[in-house]
C-alpha cells in the first residue's frame, strides 16, 4: 500500500487488491480522505512529483520496487513527504534514521490506529 493526504483529503495506494487497501478505501470517505491509487512503485513517484501530498503512506514491499525506493526517488528529486511507513517486515533503524518518518506502523494493525495516525495530521 502507498497512501497519501491531501489537506487531509487524499491517499494514494498500491496493492489495491490488500484487505487493508479495501478497508482503508472504505473508511477513508467517511473521515474526510480521498483516495488515488496507483499499481507500482514508479506510478507513486510520477503521482507524487505531479501532485504532492500532504502525507505519505507507503508500504515497503511494492510489486516493482520498495517504499524506500520511492522515498529515495523523492528525495533526489526533491520533492519529499511527510511519511508514515506501514510493512509487514520488521524496519531496520537505519531505514528510519535516514527516512525520519512521522511514524511506523507495523503490520497488522488496527485500521483506527492508521487512521488515528492520518487524521492526527491535520
Amino acid at each position: 500500500m502507498v497512501a497519501t493526504a491531501h489537506g487531509i483529503a487524499g491517499s494514494w495506494l498500491s496493492k489495491t487488491r490488500s484487505r487493508c487497501g479495501a478497508s482503508w478505501r472504505a473508511i477513508s470517505p467517511a473521515a474526510g480522505l480521498q483516495v488515488r491509487e496507483v499499481g507500482t512503485a514508479h506510478e507513486a513517484v510520477q503521482a507524487v512529483s505531479s501532485d504532492p501530498p500532504d502525507l505519505l503512506l507507503p508500504d515497503i514491499n511494492l510489486p516493482d520496487q520498495t517504499g524506500w525506493d520511492v522515498l529515495r526517488e523523492l528525495k533526489r528529486h526533491g520533492s519529499p513527504v511527510p511519511t508514515i511507513i506501514i510493512s509487514a517486515v520488521r524496519v531496520n533503524q537505519n531505514r528510519l534514521d535516514e527516512f525520519h518518518p512521522l511514524a511506523y506502523l507495523p503490520k497488522p494493525f488496527p485500521l483506527d490506529a492508521l487512521l488515528r495516525l492520518v487524521l492526527g495530521r491535520e
